[in-house]
């Protein structure tokens, strides 16, 4: 009957095992709640695919101007002010409005900046923006690693006497080389805010990479 015990024995011993260490819980991703060093140059020489399936190859700056900065969407040309500001068809900006950008840009989360707009025509309503810091997140990016970016909020005003006269977009713009990565709407409605991602980018290469 030793070959019993020894079976007994060895079951006992096998539910004392102790099971292995489980590996240790990756660290989260530190918060950031500083605005960037500085604002980067413009970029040139990456192609980015956005989620509309457009492709936008990003051109450098302007030759006469380094705060402008040129991109190819789809074949035809496109200015930015600081590589995200003037809806494609940048305006040179008072020295107001940039000195405004950059500071939300190099500032700590929260900084906001109220600043006027410059009058584009009789049916030009908008009279004012502000511009605030919202945080520094890490945006999911279809293919690749998530990308450190800067969240910034704009929301551009008309008359004074007509409060509800507002428009807000959220621009996540990467940390690194300052591309526009996502554009947001934020729509107001009865039962409270609708967000309508407008793009967002979903590969970014090197041209001819």
């Amino acid at each position: 009957m030793a070959w019993a015990w020894l079976l007994v024995l060895g079951t006992a011993l096998a539910g004392c095992q102790v099971a292995p260490p489980r590996p240790p819980t990756p660290a989260p991703a530190p918060v950031l709640t500083t605005g960037l060093p500085s604002v980067p140059p413009c970029a040139a020489g990456s192609t980015a695919i956005l989620s509309t399936g457009v492709s936008v190859t990003f051109l450098g700056a302007d030759k006469a101007d380094p705060d402008v900065c040129l991109r190819r969407i789809n074949g035809r040309p496109y200015r930015y002010l600081l590589g995200f500001w003037g809806g494609g068809r940048a305006r040179p900006g008072s020295e107001t409005e940039r000195q405004a950008l950059r500071t939300v840009m190099t500032g700590p989360v929260g900084t906001k900046v109220d600043f006027p707009l410059p009058r584009r025509g009789a049916l030009w309503i908008w009279q004012s923006a502000t511009v605030t810091h919202l945080g520094d997140p890490l945006l999911p990016m279809g293919t690749g690693a998530p990308r450190r970016t800067i969240l910034l909020r704009v929301v551009r005003h008309g008359p004074p006497d007509r409060p509800d006269v507002a428009a807000e977009t959220r621009w996540w713009i990467d940390w690194t080389t300052g591309i526009p990565l996502k554009q947001q709407d934020v729509i107001r409605m009865a039962h409270g805010e609708e967000h309508r991602t407008v793009w967002q980018v979903r590969s970014l290469a090197a041209t001819g990479g």
